[in-house]
């Protein structure tokens, strides 16, 4: 057994001090205390921090949910950009097939399959180039693929003998606010009527017989430009006409059309007699 005395030298040299043994008591076991919450921290804070983890869990949770969202809005993106892509190749499938491929230098639309079908026979060419051209260039739907065919060289030779201004008076005007006028129209697609009867007529040799075309009062058909054509290419040697030359033709034509206008003054008759 350790006597007092002992006990106390030997609290001493482990430095504690002990004077009061109430007092002492008290210091070890708030000592204790101490230590013990701190090993045990961990423990005894999950129920002081039960707030700050639902709140933890709750960010977290929203933070899986962002997420989740951001890779549903990144596949629908990815959809709409593939839908977009197949557009234009699904429109184009949609779009009617042409049989005849237009001239480029039209700029004309084939006709859509479920447009009336057009009138062509019995038609004159420059009502049906004033009906394309006052629908914006849109070839009607023809029944045949031969009337088609017609109408594109009427469409073609009156567009090569007109200016782009007279080409642009004809063509509908989108945000107008006055009427065409439909006369000023007319009397614009008969000259150019003239003017291709003439270049027909001159395509000719010399001194063919000809029946009706060299008549100013003729009006050619729907297929009369066609027809000469076919004509002039059976001739021996055959012959041709090129379009791209229509405005050089137009020119030196209209200039001997405005000499033989100008007729010289009548002389005055001489006087007979004496006065």
């Amino acid at each position: 057994m350790f006597s007092k005395h002992t006990l106390c030298q030997a609290l001493q040299k482990a430095g504690l001090v002990v004077t009061d043994a109430p007092g002492t008591l008290s210091t070890w076991g708030t000592a204790i205390k101490a230590r013990f919450d701190l090993d045990n921290l961990h423990l005894m804070q999950r129920e002081a921090d039960a707030g700050a983890v639902q709140i933890q869990s709750a960010l977290q949770q929203m933070g899986r949910q962002v997420s989740s969202l951001h890779m549903q809005v990144a596949k629908v993106a990815n959809l709409v950009e593939a839908v977009a892509s197949l557009a234009p190749a699904k429109a184009a499938a949609a779009a009617p097939q042409p049989q005849d491929t237009p001239s480029a230098s039209l700029g004309c639309l084939l006709p859509s399959t479920d447009a009336a079908p057009a009138a062509f026979t019995g038609k004159r060419a420059a009502d049906i180039y004033r009906e394309y051209m006052s629908e914006g260039e849109v070839v009607p739907n023809f029944k045949k693929k031969r009337e088609r065919s017609k109408a594109k060289v009427v469409y073609e030779w009156f567009n090569a003998m007109a200016t782009p201004a007279e080409k642009a008076q004809l063509k509908p005007v989108s945000g107008a606010s006055a009427e065409p006028d439909e006369g000023a129209r007319r009397k614009l697609v008969a000259r150019l009527h003239e003017l291709v009867r003439q270049r027909l007529v001159a395509a000719y040799p010399e001194g063919s017989k000809l029946r009706d075309l060299p008549k100013k009062q003729y009006h050619l058909p729907a297929s009369g430009i066609d027809s000469n054509i076919q004509t002039l290419s059976g001739l021996k040697p055959p012959r041709r006409v090129d379009t791209a030359h229509f405005q050089v033709w137009r020119a030196e034509f209209e200039a001997r059309e405005a000499e033989s206008i100008v007729e010289p003054a009548p002389k005055r008759a001489k006087r007979s007699g004496k006065r």
